[in-house]
């Protein structure tokens, strides 16, 4: 019995990781990510991905090892790969396995679930940022901890992406913050003597990277928005209101009003919002004086660094570049949580925020709105009415085509001779789309997830 319980944690993971495991198509990120780890060898892997461009040479640790994942399990199904977020999972898990409370709160995190079942690194941001948060938590309250083991945490958190560098920076500064004068005590000469090495190295490697031009995708954005969007999906509030891709398409503020389900999110973020805050000021009351200018350097730090990102160099953030501070979210809700007599309204808040957060859970899981692109199913059906004959035209990013196997290609020009017209973001073919529509030839209905046709009628 005690065996058990020293294991729970183990279980409650996996069954968080079942809950989120499903057999949705692979999304144009995904695509890539699988393209390159699918490759024969590292030295095929390095290739791919550099040829595709982008930033998924800064994600190699997590890259390199669902390469080997797929090596030593033989994946060839989406299902199968992202068995291997179970690993990240696990990971998280361990990390808070002395802390079940918190570990619940994370769990059952709406956020959580969303990235546990995308072949990208968000997952393994979060599992190394438990670590490192939880450190950073102890730390604040007067625990004595080594400074190789946050130094190795730090590490750990910087492999798994560049923008995991930006937030490592954030909680190194919040970290000196905490210890005061005692940070730079003569203990803290060994773990830089056996750190410094594998830091320069990271560096190195991510300079390169940048060198060879590897940048996100440029898209014209307002800071606002995406400060918004962010906080948004960290309060787990994405079930309850706009879907993640409903939210991409609100590049300024003016395109949020009207979305479907604002106001319920709005109210959700009032529950959430006490809760945490509540939560966070009870943190404060337990730790040293400098606990506050910690955490406002530790989330200003980044959230700067973006901003200016996004402002100079048309760098979209939103949620997931915010990954690594979900467990301080949890740190701040798991201390707010509490269900005492003496307290109703505490408790009916607590109470509220469960319900609201699971209900979140449960959308983000079962409702379509929520599902990633459906590549798998939309080529599918192109695939078919090609057999059948017809002229098929897709208008969709070329990883997922190349990905699922679709091969026949019809200049947009050429639009009017084809019987069947698939798409998915339509923006990006507005031009086509509009001719397509005022030619009055086409019916349009949904096709699955992002992808709409327009059927000759």
């Amino acid at each position: 019995m005690k065996t058990i319980k020293s294991f729970f944690w183990v279980l409650l993971a996996i069954a968080a990781f079942l809950f989120a495991w499903n057999n949705q198509s692979l999304w144009i990120d995904e695509c890539c990510m699988v393209m390159s780890a699918a490759q024969g060898s590292f030295a095929d892997v390095w290739t791919c991905v550099t040829s595709i461009g982008g930033s998924d040479t800064q994600m190699a640790f997590y890259l390199y090892l669902l390469h080997i994942w797929i090596k030593l399990t033989g994946a060839d199904t989406e299902i199968m790969m992202r068995l291997y977020n179970v690993i990240w999972v696990l990971l998280a898990a361990f990390f808070l396995r002395k802390e079940p409370k918190l570990l619940l709160i994370l769990l059952i995190s709406p956020f959580f679930i969303y990235y546990t079942n995308e072949l990208r690194p968000y997952i393994m941001q979060i599992a190394a940022s438990c670590g490192i948060s939880l450190y950073l938590y102890k730390v604040s309250v007067g625990e004595k901890l080594s400074y190789n083991r946050g130094f190795a945490l730090l590490f750990l958190l910087c492999t798994t992406s560049l923008t995991s560098v930006v937030w490592a920076l954030g909680f190194l500064m919040a970290w000196i913050i905490l210890e005061g004068k005692g940070f730079w005590s003569k203990k803290l000469l060994r773990p830089i003597a056996c750190w410094t090495l594998p830091f320069l190295a990271l560096g190195s490697y991510y300079l390169y990277t940048l060198l060879l031009g590897a940048r996100a995708t440029h898209i014209e954005s307002n800071a606002f928005v995406n400060i918004g969007a962010a906080i948004y999906e960290l309060l787990g509030l994405t079930g309850l209101g706009p879907s993640r891709s409903e939210l991409r398409l609100c590049t300024q503020i003016g395109d949020l009003i009207g979305q479907s389900g604002l106001l319920l999110a709005l109210l959700g973020a009032l529950v959430v919002g006490f809760v945490a805050i509540y939560g966070f000021c009870t943190w404060r009351k337990q730790a040293s004086n400098r606990m506050l200018p910690a955490m406002i350097a530790l989330v200003l730090i980044p959230t700067a660094v973006f901003v200016y990102s996004s402002s100079m160099m048309s760098f979209r953030f939103s949620g997931r570049h915010f990954a690594p501070i979900l467990p301080l979210v949890c740190i701040a809700i798991s201390l707010g949580l509490k269900w005492c007599k003496n307290r109703p309204y505490q408790s009916i808040l607590s109470t509220l925020f469960v319900c609201l957060w699971l209900t979140s859970c449960a959308y983000v899981r079962f409702d379509e709105s929520h599902a990633r692109e459906d590549y798998r199913g939309s080529i599918e059906y192109c695939k078919r009415r090609k057999a059948s004959g017809d002229n098929v035209m897709l208008l969709c990013n070329s990883a997922g085509k190349v990905y699922y196997g679709w091969q026949d290609y019809i200049n947009p020009a050429y639009w009017y001779y084809c019987q069947c017209i698939v798409v998915s973001r339509p923006q990006e073919y507005k031009a086509v789309i509009n001719q397509i529509e005022f030619s009055d030839r086409y019916h349009k209905r949904k096709l699955g997830p992002a992808f709409w046709v327009y059927e000759l009628k």
